[in-house]
């Protein structure tokens, strides 16, 4: 659920895939309305994630839309988010109806915005960017290690560490100690980042790790995305890949208390 939550309210683009009156390729039922997908991005299914738009009358290929709402599955594996072009209001009943052509087959929950509050989800503060952290960074562990991060966006942050002999344990592969700090420190950033309003800070309350491979050459790149944003606690999922080969290493889990 939390993946698809930092969506609602905003205005998102959207290709169409399968348009107005096109048949499903293998179900063979009409599309009543256009139904595409946002790019650049990742459902549970590892495809990007899913859109019904609601108020365009003809087939299209492109448009832009604000998030109205999301279709829970609770029988499947991925969600659906709602969107408007022209900012029509829908009524449950009435996206019911619209949709029913596709999800009749699932048993879903139909939320809208009515039913958030949007500012446990739009917690992002844009000028905690990239500079921002890797200043803070100097003349502290994460420095010392040599951690950078790159890129920092709603939902994600990532970064690096460089594999240097320094970091290595005496069984020649890179200290396990060292992946977890630089697991810790981008979930920690990532918090910093999303820091409710009047919070003054985080604290962890519990830090899952599982090791896939050792390492020994190349650079570590570690990505975190959001599982959980609330107001009191927040869970951050990392992901530590070798850079050069593409090949998983670590898999952390981390859950954080934020502190007011």
């Amino acid at each position: 659920m939390s993946l698809y939550t930092p969506f609602l309210g905003k205005k998102v683009s959207i290709i169409i895939d399968r348009p107005k009156g096109s048949k499903h390729p293998t179900h063979h039922f009409v599309y009543p309305i256009n139904y595409g997908y946002i790019p650049d991005t990742k459902a549970e299914d590892g495809k990007e994630v899913d859109v019904y738009v609601l108020d365009i009358e003809e087939p299209i290929n492109t448009t832009e839309g604000r998030v109205i709402g999301i279709i829970v599955r609770e029988d499947d594996l991925e969600n659906k988010l709602l969107v408007t072009a022209k900012e029509t209001h829908y009524t449950k009943e009435s996206i019911r109806r619209l949709t029913h052509f596709q999800e009749q087959y699932f048993n879903i929950k139909i939320l809208t915005l009515e039913d958030f509050d949007l500012k446990s989800f739009h917690m992002f503060r844009p000028e905690r960017d990239a500079d921002y952290f890797n200043q803070a960074s100097k003349n502290h562990f994460p420095e010392l290690l040599g951690i950078v991060v790159k890129e920092v966006k709603e939902g994600q942050i990532i970064a690096e560490m460089p594999i240097e002999k320094r970091l290595f344990a005496p069984n020649n592969f890179v200290h396990a100690g060292s992946i977890v700090t630089l697991a810790d420190t981008i979930a920690g950033y990532s918090t910093i980042a999303h820091l409710p309003e009047k919070a003054k800070s985080f604290t962890t309350l519990e830090l899952k790790s599982n090791f896939v491979r050792a390492i020994r050459e190349g650079d570590l790149l570690a990505e975190s995305t959001v599982e959980h944003l609330g107001r009191t606690t927040q869970v951050w999922r990392v992901l530590i890949n070798n850079k050069q080969t593409g090949k998983r290493v670590a898999v952390f889990s981390c859950t954080q208390l934020i502190l007011y």
